[in-house]
C-alpha cells in the first residue's frame, strides 16, 4: 500500500473519532452479505499467490487497457444518520485525459479534469462559476485511483475463495477475508480489536486478472454507540470508458487568463482637461485596483498653477495624480499635448515638473517624450519617490524656458 492510500485508509479510520461527535447510537446491524454464491474455500497458499498476483498486476491491467472508469464510495453510518462520499474517475491512460467527480462527505462537491497537456482544471460546486487556479502536472498522479485500497500483500493469507459472482457482465471469483488482522494497518493501528464487532474485505477479480470490486467494511462499537463505515471502489469499463471534456472548462480557461487578486498588474486611469488627456498607468496588485480605490488623474484648477508665466511654458492639462496604495511598484504620468503647443526645436525638452512642499522649487521626474504621439511621460519607480509625489500636480513644461524666464523677470 503507498502512502496516499495509508493516509486515506487514516483518515477514513479517523471519522469514527469524528463521529463521536453525533448524536449516538445503539446495535447497528451487521454488515449485510457479500452476493457471492457459495464454493468451495481452496487452500490458503494457492489464495494467497493468487491475491499476491493480482495485487501486482490490477493496475497494469487497467493502464494496458487503455482507460477505465473507477467509483470509490465511503459510507459511515450511525443510527442518527448516514454520511456518504462519492468519488468518480474516467480515465484516459493512453491520452492522459482525466475527469473527476467528489460529492464529499461534508463541504462543496467538486470537478476536476485534466487536458492531454497537463493543465488541469477544478470546477467547485455544482453548476457554479468557481475555479480553482489551473496547475501544470507531467504525472497523472493516480495511484489513488487506480490502486487497491485493500489490504493485499502483507496479509493475503487471511483470504479465502467464496465462489464467484456476475459483476458488470464479468465472471468474476470472489475473495473474503473476514479477520481484523486482514484489515489495513492503519485500521489496525487506530482501533483496538476489542472495540471491532465485525470486519470484512471483499476482493472480486476478474479472469483477466484485475480487480473489478472491492469492498472494506468495518462495524465497530465506541462509547457513544456503534458505528460502522464502509468503502467500496469498482473498476468498471476498461478499454470502453470515453473522457470528454466538460463544458464548464471553456469558462475556467477564460476565468484563468485574469489575473487574482494577489497577481501584479497595470492598470489605466485617465482624466481631459483644457489642455488635453492625462493618462496615469498605476502598477499594483489587482486586489488594490478596486472600483473604490483612490487612484487616479484629477485635473487641478488651483489658480498657484494657472499664472501666466506657467501658462507660458506649459503643455497639455494640469492634473494631480493619487496612487495612495500599499503595493504599488510603479507609475507612469502620461501628458498628451497638442502640436499648436510648443515649437518642434522645443519638443525634446518637455520635462515633467512636481513643485516641491520643502523650498518652492520644482522636482524634474525621470521623463521621455514621443513626438510622433505627442504625449510627454514621466516614470516613478523607487518606492520614496512614490510616497513622496502620492497626490501631487505634476505639469509638462519647457523647463529650460521657464527658467530663463524667471531669471529675466528677476533682473527687472
Amino acid at each position: 500500500m503507498n502512502l496516499r492510500s495509508a493516509r486515506k485508509r487514516t483518515a477514513i479510520v479517523a471519522l469514527c473519532g469524528v463521529l463521536v461527535l453525533l448524536a449516538g447510537c445503539n446495535g447497528l446491524s451487521a454488515l449485510g452479505d457479500d452476493g457471492a454464491s457459495e464454493g468451495e474455500s481452496g487452500d490458503g497458499e494457492g489464495v494467497a499467490t493468487r491475491l499476491a498476483n493480482v495485487s501486482e498486476t490490477h493496475a497494469q491491467y487497467l493502464r494496458s487497457a487503455g482507460n477505465v472508469t473507477v467509483t470509490r464510495t465511503v459510507r459511515v453510518s450511525t443510527e442518527a444518520r448516514d454520511l456518504t462520499q462519492t468519488t468518480r474517475w474516467r480515465i484516459d491512460f493512453e491520452s492522459g485525459r482525466v475527469y473527476k467527480a467528489m460529492e464529499p462527505l461534508a463541504g462543496t462537491p467538486s470537478e476536476t479534469f485534466r487536458t492531454a497537456n497537463g493543465t488541469v482544471y477544478e470546477r467547485l460546486g455544482s453548476g457554479t462559476e468557481q475555479f480553482v487556479p489551473p496547475e501544470q502536472t507531467d504525472s497523472l498522479a493516480l495511484e489513488e485511483a487506480v490502486g487497491l485500497s485493500t489490504a493485499l500483500g502483507p496479509t493475503v493469507d487471511r483470504y479465502e475463495r467464496r465462489g464467484t459472482r456476475t459483476v458488470n457482465g464479468v465472471d468474476a471469483t470472489v475473495y473474503v477475508a473476514d479477520e481484523i488482522d486482514a484489515a489495513p494497518r492503519a485500521y489496525r493501528e487506530n482501533l483496538s480489536s476489542a472495540d471491532v464487532r465485525r470486519y470484512r474485505s471483499v476482493v472480486v477479480v476478474a479472469p483477466t486478472g484485475y480487480v473489478v470490486n472491492e469492498t472494506a467494511a468495518l462495524t465497530v462499537d465506541l462509547d457513544v454507540g456503534t458505528r460502522r463505515i464502509r468503502e467500496t471502489v469498482r473498476f468498471s469499463d476498461p478499454g470502453r470508458t470515453t473522457v470528454e471534456r466538460p463544458e464548464w472548462v471553456d469558462e475556467a480557461r477564460r476565468q484563468a487568463r485574469q489575473p487574482g487578486p494577489d497577481d501584479v498588474v497595470t492598470r489605466t486611469y485617465n482624466a481631459t482637461g483644457d489642455g488635453g488627456l492625462v493618462e496615469l498607468n498605476v502598477t499594483a496588485e489587482k486586489g488594490e485596483l478596486d472600483p473604490a480605490a483612490t487612484v487616479g488623474p484629477q485635473i487641478s484648477e488651483n489658480p498657484i498653477y494657472r499664472n501666466d508665466l506657467l501658462n507660458s511654458v506649459r503643455v497639455g492639462s494640469i492634473a494631480r495624480y493619487y496612487f495612495l496604495l500599499d503595493t504599488v511598484e510603479r507609475v507612469e504620468v502620461r501628458i498628451h499635448y497638442d502640436q499648436s503647443q510648443i515649437a518642434a526645436e522645443n519638443e525634446s525638452k518637455l520635462r515633467v515638473a512636481v513643485r516641491n512642499d520643502t523650498d518652492g522649487w520644482w522636482d524634474l521626474l525621470n521623463t521621455s517624450v514621443d513626438e510622433r504621439r505627442n504625449v510627454v511621460t514621466a516614470t516613478i519607480t523607487d518606492p520614496e519617490d512614490l510616497e513622496k509625489y502620492q497626490g501631487k500636480t505634476m505639469i509638462a513644461m519647457r523647463f529650460e524656458t521657464f527658467v530663463q524666464r524667471l531669471r529675466e523677470r528677476s533682473r527687472r
